[in-house]
């Protein structure tokens, strides 16, 4: 590659210009610094760029294709400082946001990595507390937004939908054994199950699924964390509800069993919650925009 970069800039201007002297102009620089610049690029190429006649100048085959991979180079520079220049100009600014533990550990944590090391001087004032204490903080106008799930039990609120996620019953392979004969409604009378408290919207949602199919269910648990509940199952304490995604891992490995119970044909999404007048910051604007490009 040649070292002096400054002359594909003045190549892909006499290009452009097809003229010595309209690309001097547009370079600030005289005509004989284009010249001797066209000179030096062709000397270390080996090739002639350009024709040279008594109307003008005109790219040669090899300046043709010369051509179009300097123009691809150059325009990706110049995106790329012109996504610099959006970066540097975030060097202020806040984003208060609220989130649930579960969807703070399993959903947003790994994402907030990636977020601080793009945008180092946009700072994060969270608050973790349930979706219920959060949603509620978002319509006074504390919080720019909340990450939640089940966005449907909520009025007054606007909701961007993030990513689908699938709920699944899930215990232990050893719990799983002493339950697998069991017909339905004999599993929803027999089994012990362990559920979020009444305050979580996943709560809310589980049982709203579960009525609509004529199915009641008493939890023998009932936990304000779904990480507990995960723990428990692991244990062999029962059947709990879980968003498969966040146990991945544990269905991989056999630690936790999928039970074969339907809840729902179609999938809930983790969306994010804000007040309908709100009006977003950019650092929030940010924020929305690269959740959804991490998503994709």
């Amino acid at each position: 590659m040649i070292s002096e970069l400054h002359l594909y800039h003045v190549f892909y201007t006499v290009a452009q210009y097809q003229s010595f002297s309209q690309a001097a102009k547009a370079l600030y620089i005289s005509q004989p610094a284009v010249s001797k610049s066209i000179k030096a690029l062709e000397s270390s190429l080996g090739t002639s760029l350009f024709s040279r006649r008594s109307k003008g100048i005109s790219l040669t085959p090899e300046g043709e294709l010369f051509y179009k991979h300097v123009q691809t180079a150059l325009e990706a520079l110049e995106e790329g400082e012109k996504l610099l220049l959006k970066l540097h100009s975030l060097n202020a600014g806040q984003i208060n946001l609220g989130v649930s533990s579960t969807l703070g550990t399993h959903f947003l944590m790994p994402l907030l990595k990636g977020f601080m090391e793009r945008y180092p001087h946009i700072k994060l004032q969270i608050i973790n507390d349930s979706t219920t204490k959060t949603l509620d903080l978002a319509k006074k106008g504390v919080l720019d937004i909340v990450i939640v799930s089940s966005s449907n039990y909520y009025d007054g609120l606007s909701f961007i939908p993030l990513k689908k996620i699938e709920d699944i019953f899930v215990c232990s392979p050893s719990y799983y054994e002493s339950i697998s004969s069991l017909t339905l409604p004999e599993l929803c009378e027999q089994a012990s199950f362990m559920f979020l408290s009444k305050d979580s919207v996943t709560r809310l949602y589980l049982e709203t699924v579960l009525a609509n199919q004529g199915i009641s269910i008493v939890p023998d648990i009932v936990a304000g964390d779904m990480n507990f509940l995960i723990a428990c199952a692991k244990l062999g304490l029962g059947i709990t509800s879980v968003i498969k995604d966040f146990v991945s891992e544990e269905l991989a490995t056999g630690t936790l069993v999928e039970i074969p119970f339907t809840l729902s044909p179609s999938k809930r999404s983790i969306d994010i919650a804000y007040a309908t007048d709100t009006t977003f910051s950019k650092a929030t604007s940010c924020f929305i925009d690269f959740l959804n490009q991490e998503l994709l």
